[in-house]
């Protein structure tokens, strides 16, 4: 498996494991801001959501097969896994900061081994998606104030 295979199976995790927190705390907020939080969130797990399947496809248009499996998404994420307690919202809110700043970590590792394998779509479609995440980072902190 190259450098850039190994990237984009660990983008694909983290992207995936990101996504499925977002919906999790969606689904789970409760509190004196649920209505804004519920709609914070929403809008973060279907924007990460929608990067799932364009990730996938690029790792099989190098050639390679998508993890497709919780045990390979795990094996390849660098996210903590939450415990069965969920954090009250302010903690949510940070989890998911503390989180989205490991996602924008693996894509800027990825889009480097893209940049070095001359493979431009796949690195500007990187480069996308570390704009939306630090979108998400800037209503995460902007949230937490």
């Amino acid at each position: 498996m190259t450098d850039q295979i190994t990237a984009a199976n660990h983008a694909f995790a983290d992207t995936f494991k990101f996504y499925l927190m977002a919906h999790n705390y969606h689904w789970n907020v409760e509190g004196m801001f649920f209505a804004s939080l519920h709609e914070l969130f929403g809008d973060i797990y279907q924007e990460v959501f929608s990067a799932v399947d364009p990730l996938a496809e690029h790792i099989r248009a190098m050639g390679a097969y998508a993890p497709g499996t919780l045990n390979l998404i795990q094996k390849f994420s660098s996210l903590e896994d939450q415990d069965d307690v969920l954090p009250d919202a302010k903690g949510m809110l940070e989890s998911l900061m503390q989180q989205n700043d490991i996602v924008l970590e693996t894509l800027h590792k990825a889009m480097m081994y893209a940049d070095d394998a001359d493979n431009p779509g796949y690195s500007n479609f990187l480069q996308e998606r570390i704009a939306q995440h630090k979108k998400h980072a800037w209503q995460l902190r902007a949230s937490l104030k």
